[in-house]
């Protein structure tokens, strides 16, 4: 009886989406994202070892923010196929766009549940690669640093991105925005809608570049602040990690800061063997930072120009 319970509250509280088409919102501050399905490295459940040594080296291929979005092409098990609206990249060889990654389904929800419940004005209108043009809104503020929610504790990447509000007042140093909060503690889907105030130092506001001379210039100037060592270390030089299939900015890390460790892994066949690799000991949370294609992508759409290569095959036929 209590494994049929169990069961049957597992059902229930699953992500549910209703057709291949649906579009989605990635709802967690940093979502690892792969390039197949768990099944094809032979996980029991999906996404519960991205960082973990394998016999195929780390499983992560790109990294979402919170508030982007995307359309299912596929679903299995616990995990979906998501078309990413940001991005794209070409297989070598190819000219063909492509912009699909594997997801878990506990870190996106449906665009159709926000719509119900009638909380689409807090979502900002979404970065598509074949319009240039909504690479800017007048109603978004992005980040250029990491900024943390002191009320529920949740750090955001720098590129994250809110829609403007009107329903907070704040300091003038500071700019209201709006944004969702999930309960994914709850099976209820339960969604809540709230405004905060976040330091204008830490965003790009709209409208505050009016050209392409500005908006290069703002591009030089960001990467130029992400690269300063020792911004938040007291002692220690600092720097954003560079991370496999990073796309994030949270935190940053002391220098030369790793331990070698070796891990036993079993393969598909079998056999075991061993696993060599370098972990920080310092990261306790999820991964974050870039690699070199998507630090360009983050500073570019944060400063408003229309850059989307995902990969370097992805540069020349665009």
């Amino acid at each position: 009886m209590p494994s049929k319970l169990l069961l049957a509250l597992g059902v229930f509280c699953a992500p549910l989406f209703s057709a291949i088409g649906d579009e989605v919102l990635f709802k967690k501050s940093i979502a690892d994202l792969m390039s197949d399905p768990s099944s094809e490295y032979h996980i029991p459940s999906a996404f519960k070892r991205t960082y973990s040594p394998e016999p195929n080296g780390c499983l992560r291929s790109f990294q979402a923010l919170f508030n982007e979005r995307g359309k299912i092409v596929r679903e299995e098990r616990d995990e979906v196929l998501v078309e990413l609206s940001h991005v794209f990249y070409n297989n070598k060889g190819s000219r063909v766009r492509e912009s699909t990654y594997w997801a878990s389904c506990s870190d996106v929800i449906t665009m159709s549940e926000i719509r119900s419940q009638g909380l689409e004005a807090f979502v900002p209108a979404p970065i598509v690669h074949g319009v240039p043009g909504l690479v800017e809104a007048e109603d978004v503020v992005i980040l250029r640093q990491p900024w943390k929610d002191k009320a529920t504790g949740q750090i955001f990447s720098a590129g994250t991105r809110f829609v403007c509000s009107s329903r907070v007042r704040c300091k003038s140093s500071h700019i209201p925005v709006k944004r969702l909060i999930f309960n994914d503690k709850s099976c209820d889907n339960r969604i809540t809608g709230r405004s905060f105030c976040i330091p204008k130092k830490l965003c790009q506001l709209p409208g505050a570049l009016k050209n392409g001379d500005e908006k290069r210039a703002a591009f030089v100037q960001l990467l130029s602040e992400w690269s300063v060592d020792n911004v938040g270390c007291c002692i220690k030089k600092c720097a954003i990690p560079f991370v496999w299939g990073g796309g994030s900015y949270t935190f940053r890390v002391p220098y030369n800061d790793f331990v070698k460790k070796v891990d036993v892994v079993t393969d598909s066949l079998g056999f075991e063997k061993k696993v060599g690799y370098w972990d920080r000991p310092c990261v306790c949370s999820m991964s974050s930072g870039f690699d070199c294609s998507m630090l360009l992508v983050r500073a570019a759409q944060i400063c408003g120009i229309p850059y989307f290569c995902r990969n370097s095959f992805a540069v020349g036929p665009s």
